[in-house]
């Protein structure tokens, strides 16, 4: 029985990473840290944006350096953290989010899957997706 608690104790000492990483992750989309988004974020980054284009990790360091995109707000709103094992998670997100991109003014609510994956430099970020998410239809 002492085995099968070991496990769930590393599982949720891996949720704790991840759920630090998205904190972090968080904080630097918020402020624009180009360093610390550096650092999560893998080199073999792929990432499907809001209009199904593939992003880079360069495509997304450059943004973020010349302030494309200025969050005023960000709210954690749902979490969900899937351990697949040692080095692989899966981070889903909702965020209640309002700012401007490019100088286009948004808001709402938007959800992120994020593909953690543990190096020997720490969790870095190698695949993502985000897409709004749409209100409710309410019933005739």
């Amino acid at each position: 029985m002492e085995g099968k608690h070991e496990g769930m104790n590393a599982e949720v000492s891996l949720r704790d990473e991840i759920v630090e990483c998205e904190r972090r992750l968080r904080a630097a989309q918020f402020s624009s840290d180009v360093p610390e988004l550096d650092a999560l974020i893998a080199d073999e980054l792929i990432f499907v944006d809001l209009a199904g284009q593939i992003a880079t990790k360069a495509m997304d360091l450059e943004a973020h350096g010349r302030r494309a995109l200025r969050l005023t707000r960000s709210d954690l709103k749902e979490q969900e953290i899937r351990c697949l094992n040692e080095a692989t998670a899966v981070a889903i997100v909702k965020l209640g989010m309002s700012g401007a991109y490019e100088g286009v003014e948004f808001e709402g609510d938007f959800r992120y899957t994020r593909v953690w994956q543990k190096t020997p430099s720490g969790w870095r970020i190698v695949a993502g997706h985000m897409s709004a998410v749409a209100a409710p239809v309410a019933n005739p």
